[in-house]
């Protein structure tokens, strides 16, 4: 890293203090991770948009099936990216609003692209 302060010697002491201070906090984080699904479980930011565009007006369960089915056909936001918007909806068709949520999903990805 380019940046001044805080250093990674300060980062570390700062890391310290607080794990002393909230050791449930540390407990918690060292904790195996469960997958729920949900928009907010992802790990990408990018993942964790489309997972809620495709959770508009539509359950839980078909949204996820969706993102599940959309990453598996899709591997990568590229080829979503390239890809024609009739494959994507067919993948996608599942959550409802397929045609104006592949719309959404590629015009982000190609603002991010370009």
């Amino acid at each position: 890293p380019t940046h001044r302060s805080p250093s990674e010697a300060e980062a570390r002491a700062v890391h310290q203090a607080l794990s002393l201070l909230h050791p449930e906090v540390i407990e918690e984080l060292s904790k195996p991770k469960q997958e729920e699904g949900g928009c907010g479980s992802r790990h990408l930011v990018l993942d964790a948009l489309v997972g809620t565009i495709l959770s508009q007006n539509t359950t839980d369960v078909q949204s996820h099936r969706s993102f599940a089915a959309l990453k598996q056909a899709f591997p990568t936001w590229e080829m979503v990216r390239t890809s024609p918007p009739a494959a994507i909806e067919a993948v996608i068709k599942s959550c409802g609003l397929a045609e104006t949520k592949t719309a959404r999903v590629q015009a982000i990805v190609q603002l991010l692209h370009d």
